[in-house]
């Protein structure tokens, strides 16, 4: 090689680092800054829990159903009834947390 020149396995490839922007430039997502404000604000309001329905399945069924049915499993197989299915659908009905006040719940039950 010749004096001066190095090797390219020498040389090192740095990106140039991009320089910050002023303060001023870098707040500005919105081009206008009443509709970024009004942007702003609207994220920062606290939002309403999603409904029952409108809850991804996994977070569903751990949140309404995982609760009751797996200590209706669990009762069967300690239990281990002729009728399994029979019987654990008589524990879901007697054991819904959100059955309505008042309702009688399994027929014949008192």
């Amino acid at each position: 090689l010749a004096q001066g020149l190095s090797s390219p396995r020498a040389r090192v490839h740095e990106r140039p680092r991009p320089q910050p922007l002023p303060m001023a430039e870098q707040t500005r997502a919105y081009a206008d800054p009443l509709q970024g404000a009004a942007a702003e604000k609207l994220a920062e309001e606290k939002q309403p829990a999603p409904e029952m329905h409108d809850l991804p399945l996994r977070q569903y069924l751990d949140t309404y159903v995982v609760p009751t049915l797996l200590p209706g499993l669990n009762a069967v197989a300690e239990e281990r009834p002729d009728n399994p299915v029979e019987w654990l659908a008589n524990y879901l009905l007697k054991n819904n947390p959100i059955r309505v006040k008042g309702d009688k719940g399994v027929a014949g039950d008192s």
